[in-house]
């Protein structure tokens, strides 16, 4: 099965009979001094704020037993624009937690991880996390 698939990798990961493994495979990436033991499942669609805005509907998101919004996307083909889809998504975690009349100090750590089958750009740096996994070259870089 080819996990770079978003069919499969939904499959695998997406459901809560794959929860274990994506447990380790959170840990594995983001390297937590206290590793994750569990997560919730979470409505992946975001839906517009008003009638102009878009939708953004995420691959995976969960809720860790940390406390952390993690959204989990695979993107097999090229994307010119997935810088700005990656901080799109990313804010629209932080914006989900908002609530009118609350400070920002309820606002909880919200973690982006793409697993991308390409390179962004060649020559230049990108990143939003502490981790990024490059699987074409298979390789794990520090950020």
């Amino acid at each position: 099965m080819n996990l770079m698939n978003d069919f499969a990798f939904k499959r695998v990961f997406g459901e809560p009979d794959g929860s274990r493994g994506l447990v380790a495979l959170l840990n594995a990436v983001i390297n937590p001094t206290d590793p994750m033991t569990a997560v919730r499942f979470e409505n992946s669609e975001i839906p517009p704020e008003s009638a102009l805005a878009k939708t953004v509907r995420l691959d995976i998101t969960v809720r860790s037993d940390r406390d952390q919004s993690v959204d989990i996307e695979m993107q097999a083909t090229p994307q010119r624009t997935m810088r700005e889809r990656t901080l799109l998504y990313w804010s629209r975690l932080f914006e989900k937690q908002a609530r009118r009349g609350q400070g920002y100090s309820v606002l909880t750590p919200c973690i982006a991880i793409q697993f991308l089958n390409f390179i962004l750009r060649a020559g230049h740096s990108f990143c939003l996390w502490e981790h990024a996994i490059v699987w074409e070259n298979h390789y794990a870089a520090r950020c």
